[in-house]
């Protein structure tokens, strides 16, 4: 569904207190026939995991958009992840015999310009729940824009490469690779301050992103595997993504 600007934070997902994010969203999931008799989307944890995509007044060509690009974030997905998988020496198909009924989510964000100076960041530093997240982003502005933070603390702007897709560690991934991937911190900023002397412009030019947010299925059985081979404890995607989502709101009280 539809999120405002202002109305999430990111930065609970790590534990924090921050504002609100500067970012408007409309999020669709999985297309569920409503009419389904499969008893996997009749559960108490299936109402958590899936909701009806709402299409509002958008025209159809909105729609096709939107329903074929999920189709194709889709279908790459389960390459990723094969990929992943062989290079963590396992089966291909350890993980995408988890995706026949995911619980993947894409964001369609836009990131309202803005003038003057501010030392707030459009969405604060956090690390995804999902396995992966692949994005598609515009230009933006100079300066800003998504950025990614490396082992030591040192954030770096992730360049705009056309036809190019970035994808992200999610936290899933992390703890089901038990630690062998580590997730992605990142965060979305504002260009830096201008001065007399700058050339770059104070008005903060409108960026957009497109972020698909891969899930596996909701009692997908998570068994975390260490580095020496040893296989630790497991449980599904979805107490998973309960304890996780527990442990952030944990720490902000």
């Amino acid at each position: 569904g539809y999120s405002p600007i202002g109305t999430e934070n990111f930065a609970s997902l790590a534990g924090e207190k921050k504002p609100n994010d500067l970012v408007e969203k409309i999020r669709f999931g999985p297309t569920i026939d409503a009419d389904t008799d499969d008893a996997y989307y009749k559960t108490k944890e299936s109402r958590i995991h899936f909701a009806p995509n709402e299409w509002g007044n958008q025209p159809q060509v909105f729609r096709d958009t939107i329903t074929s690009y999920y189709a194709a974030m889709e279908s790459l997905s389960l390459v990723l992840l094969e990929i992943i998988a062989v290079g963590l020496h396992m089966n291909p198909s350890y993980f995408t015999s988890c995706m026949d009924k995911h619980t993947s989510i894409l964001s369609c964000n836009y990131y309202p310009p803005s003038t003057g100076r501010t030392d707030r960041l459009r969405i604060a530093e956090h690390t995804d729940v999902s396995m992966i997240t692949i994005v598609s982003q515009s230009t933006g502005s100079v300066g800003g824009g998504l950025e990614i933070c490396d082992h030591e603390g040192n954030w770096s702007a992730v360049p705009y490469i056309p036809g190019a897709l970035v994808v992200n560690i999610g936290d899933c991934l992390c703890d089901w690779s038990g630690g062998r991937l580590m997730s992605t911190r990142h965060r979305v900023s504002f260009p830096p301050h201008p001065t007399e002397s700058s050339s770059v412009s104070s008005q903060c030019s409108e960026r957009t992103s497109v972020a698909y947010f891969v899930s596996p299925n909701y009692d997908a059985l998570m068994c975390t595997n260490h580095n020496d081979g040893t296989s630790g404890s497991s449980m599904s995607y979805s107490k998973w993504r309960q304890k996780r989502i527990q442990k952030a709101m944990k720490a902000l009280k």
